[in-house]
């Protein structure tokens, strides 16, 4: 008597067919890559962007998401009743925190939200300490969030008191808090990463600088402080040994001009990138993800176009000619192959300025040059990876 085969021993221990065998194989494996995908959020639809977007009838800010590759995809995220004040997006772009605003006692909160379930949390409790808390920055590595605090300081009457750097641990359930500094008297706001997360950056207000902290420092001096009146923090290169930043020149008529500058952390040294002297100011600027590169906002008088530096041999070039336009909030993607910005359309072909035009979300595909608008109607622009 012959020997059953594989395929006759397996129809009689399930009393299938070896084609219902094979149906009910792949339909496990389907469910299971469904179920993957909703836990893990594999369902990505490629690069994405996260911006604001004003709701005009409500009057306030609410988060919206958009595929670059297909914008008319564009999807509202928060429905917040007093919308939401600022945000950032984690790293790997599972997460985005955000703080709202309390119209009641003006006292601001931050919030996750965990995109893969819309999973909503919140992560600091600052009315509880008579504090306001905004300025959600992730940390490259994604498991801190750095924010900017302030004491209300109520029971002594003092208003609002002067800016700290606090931290959301996301390594502990629930997410500690915590200031960056046990020393209270180092002040500062708008906290900014490194790309590798070495070091973070922050502007104080009365010193008038940036101080960067090098987490890992294995000196004594951990904390490097970078002079500047401008106001508001640079960018880090990617390994945190550089800033670039603007500082403030005051001409003699009265009018204020900004100028950019490379602080080398490591060894105390400042080198001008532009000229104070060449008729334009210069504010923000960002550094590619390979460092190799940064852009810039050049102002003209008329509007703010966008260079490009080279960091290797310091030469620039414009990257963005439009005198229609005026551009801000410039980010590298991931890559560096891609730009998002926030533009807005002051004059029209012939010069003629315009009266109805609303800031809106762009990105810049630096092989292609081609520019592509994601949004109307939208601010502060994030990448979504």
């Amino acid at each position: 008597m012959l020997k059953p085969t594989y395929r006759e021993q397996i129809e009689a221990r399930l009393r299938v067919s070896f084609f219902d065998f094979v149906v009910w194989s792949v339909i496990l494996t389907l469910a299971l890559l469904i179920a993957l995908t909703a836990v893990l959020g594999i369902e990505r639809v490629g690069l994405q962007v996260a911006f604001m977007k004003y709701d005009e009838v409500a009057l306030v800010y609410q988060i919206w998401t958009a595929p670059i590759n297909n914008p008319d995809d564009a999807e509202q995220v928060t429905f917040l009743e007093n919308g939401v004040f600022d945000f950032d997006t984690s790293p790997d772009g599972n997460f985005i925190a955000y703080s709202v605003q309390d119209f009641t006692t003006g006292n601001r909160e931050i919030y996750l939200m965990d995109m893969r379930t819309k999973r909503v949390e919140q992560v600091t409790n600052c009315l509880m300490n008579d504090s306001d808390c905004s300025s959600p920055s992730y940390s490259p590595t994604g498991d801190l969030i750095a924010y900017t605090r302030r004491s209300f300081n109520s029971q002594l009457g003092l208003g609002l008191g002067a800016p700290r750097i606090w931290v959301v641990d996301l390594r502990v359930d629930p997410p500690a808090n915590y200031p960056l500094f046990e020393d209270s008297q180092i002040l500062g706001h708008s906290p900014v990463w490194s790309w590798d997360g070495s070091r973070i950056a922050f502007y104080d207000d009365n010193a008038q600088g940036i101080l960067v902290y090098h987490l890992n420092a294995t000196d004594d001096t951990p904390l490097r402080f970078v002079p500047t009146r401008m106001g508001v923090v640079g960018a880090l290169s990617p390994d945190g040994t550089q800033m670039i930043y603007a500082d403030m020149l005051i001409s003699p008529e009265g009018m204020a001009r900004g100028y950019l500058q490379i602080a080398d952390l490591e060894n105390n040294n400042i080198l001008s990138v532009t000229n104070p002297n060449d008729g334009y100011s210069y504010q923000s600027a960002v550094w590619s993800p390979d460092g190799n590169l940064i852009v810039f906002g050049r102002e003209t008088g008329r509007n703010t176009q966008v260079d490009l530096l080279n960091v290797r041999d310091f030469s620039i070039t414009p990257l963005i000619e439009d005198e229609r336009y005026n551009h801000s909030f410039l980010r590298w993607s991931p890559d560096g192959n891609l730009l998002v910005m926030q533009r807005f359309q002051r004059y029209d072909s012939n010069g003629q300025p315009l009266s109805n035009s609303t800031t809106e979300i762009w990105t810049y595909n630096l092989q292609t040059r081609e520019l592509t608008r994601i949004a109307e109607n939208s601010f502060f622009p994030r990448w979504l990876p």
